[in-house]
């Protein structure tokens, strides 16, 4: 039977990690081991956590690793000297569903050798309310399978990363013998870095359409955090733009990227009050690869949408009203920007 380490990441997560624990412990694969690695915390995370200590769960204390990928790294770098054939990494606040790694084993068993495998999951608010399902992979067309590289970025360029849900992927340990690890330079998209690049060298990620992680959403998380930052912005186009380039996508794609790098720039702007360069530098410096800008009609829209978009939220961002409004209208942030750029590819 193979045997899988659960590595938990924490920082200052006394709130959330004794039902995160709880939810891996009640895990029904029968060879699981849990690790909990907590990253300097100043509250009492470790504490919480080391109520929880068995045979099978460890509770090891380190020094802060600089960035979450860094801490994830190192304590992938440590199980690998064991004899564990899969690793998961879960957040140390979300809530697993008991039969998550058996499923994922299946998957691995009916399909082959794979690298990853991935499964949807339910959003939910900080005192665990239903918000909505992660997307599932619109090249998938609804069913459970192997990911196509190739028609990837294409979901990724044109939807967004809304299928990749990190902490429910399931990696195999000659995943990280062959790949390596997790790029430590980007803040934010070093798992859609990490993920596309298996898939670029020819890697098997598999996807199941089934929601197996209740994934929450709360605005001290780190990946939040990050994801709303400068970099969090530009690390996304940093990551995907070669891709694009690599698939043989630009003509396909290129025109509505180049838009929303365009509409990420009007954003910080109004966001930060100084326009951040730094999301549009990939664009710029391969310019010549790209194809001509939008229409004058294209760029009225995107102007007038965003301006309308990010004029309601600053008006209400620091309010609760605002904030619950701006996060339930995450589910269709990405159709209402492909309306209002006005895409004109079929998508199949």
């Amino acid at each position: 039977m193979n045997h899988v380490s659960v590595i938990v990441p924490t920082f200052n997560s006394s709130k959330t990690i004794e039902e995160a624990v709880k939810s891996i412990i009640a895990i029904t694969y029968p060879s699981v081991s849990l690790i909990i690695s907590d990253d300097g915390s100043t509250d009492d995370t470790v504490k919480k956590a080391q109520r929880y200590q068995l045979s099978s769960v460890s509770v090891q204390v380190g020094d802060h690793f600089g960035n979450m990928f860094a801490h994830w790294n190192h304590r992938i770098v440590d199980t690998l000297k064991s004899e564990s054939e899969f690793i998961a990494i879960y957040h140390d606040d979300d809530l697993v569903m008991p039969e998550i790694i058996s499923r994922q084993l299946e998957f691995v068993e009916k399909f082959g050798p794979v690298d990853i495998v991935f499964t949807r999951a339910e959003y939910i608010s900080p005192s665990g309310n239903f918000l909505w399902k992660s997307a599932a992979a619109p090249h998938l067309k609804g069913h459970s399978g192997i990911l196509d590289y190739r028609k990837t970025v294409r979901d990724i360029a044109l939807h967004g990363n809304g299928f990749f849900v990190c902490p429910t992927a399931l990696y195999s340990r000659k995943c990280f013998e062959k790949y390596g690890f997790f790029s430590e330079k980007l803040d934010n998209a070093s798992d859609l870095d990490f993920f596309l690049r298996v898939l670029a060298a020819g890697g098997k990620i598999g996807f199941i359409d089934e929601a197996l992680l209740k994934y929450r959403i709360s605005p001290t998380q780190k990946s939040r955090q990050y994801s709303d930052s400068k970099s969090g912005h530009s690390d996304f186009f940093e990551v995907i733009g070669p891709h694009v380039k690599s698939a043989g996508l630009l003509n396909e794609v290129g025109d509505y990227l180049l838009a929303l790098a365009k509409l990420e720039e009007l954003d910080l702007f109004l966001t930060f009050r100084s326009n951040d360069q730094d999301c549009l530098s990939w664009f710029r410096d391969n310019r010549n690869i790209w194809r001509s800008s939008l229409g004058g009609a294209d760029k009225l829209k995107i102007s007038l949408s965003l301006i309308l978009m990010n004029l309601f939220r600053i008006s209400f961002l620091r309010s609760t009203i605002g904030k619950i409004i701006m996060l339930l209208s995450s589910p269709v942030a990405n159709p209402i920007l492909r309306l209002a750029i006005g895409i004109r590819q079929k998508i199949s």
